[in-house]
């Protein structure tokens, strides 16, 4: 059955599929912020993570522990500064309007093998409908992340409502140049 994209989910895409912030910031609403993520290794901490999630209906937590371990066999999704990016390497929902991001701040800093080397402190934990949507959101995230204000701020670990709020205010999508560095 072919279904219409509701306007909130047609708003995530923009012209050269970029996810503005206002976007991604509604990707992370959707989802939750999660503190103190356990975990010694970026599987303990995925773990971790899935289990505190509140999932889409119809998307079961060992499966999406399974993909989300599978993904990052592959190679790290470590960006540097701090941050990862755990995602499945195929779309697990069916439906765009489920997309999420969920942020989690770990207990202690973990070796993700990061291009810089340094410990992750943060995870966005992407799940994705289709693919533009996924690597969008995945471009803007690497952006964001950039940012040497937000940066800052993901240090002091702040709460959703925080994060949205400076994201509403950042109001650009993060594909200039490299933005604070």
């Amino acid at each position: 059955m072919k279904t219409n994209l509701s306007n909130k989910v047609q708003g995530l895409f923009l012209s050269g599929g970029m996810v503005m912030p206002e976007r991604l910031s509604s990707l992370i609403d959707h989802s939750d912020v999660y503190f103190n993520l356990k975990g010694s290794t970026p599987e303990e901490v995925i773990s971790s993570a899935v289990r505190l999630m509140r999932l889409p209906k119809g998307l079961d937590k060992s499966r999406l522990r399974a993909a989300l371990l599978e993904r990052e066999s592959l190679a790290s999704t470590a960006l540097g500064e701090g941050f990862a990016l755990p995602h499945p390497r195929h779309m697990m929902l069916s439906n765009p309007e489920d997309a999420l991001v969920a942020v989690g701040y770990l207990e202690v800093p973990v070796d993700w093998c990061a291009p810089d080397g340094l410990p992750v402190t943060t995870i966005f934990l992407v799940l994705s409908a289709v693919p533009e949507q996924h690597l969008s959101t995945l471009s803007a995230i690497a952006r964001l992340v950039q940012d040497k204000s937000f940066r800052l701020l993901a240090a002091q670990r702040p709460q959703k409502k925080e994060l949205l709020e400076f994201m509403g205010k950042k109001g650009r999508s993060f594909s200039g140049p490299r933005a604070g560095t």
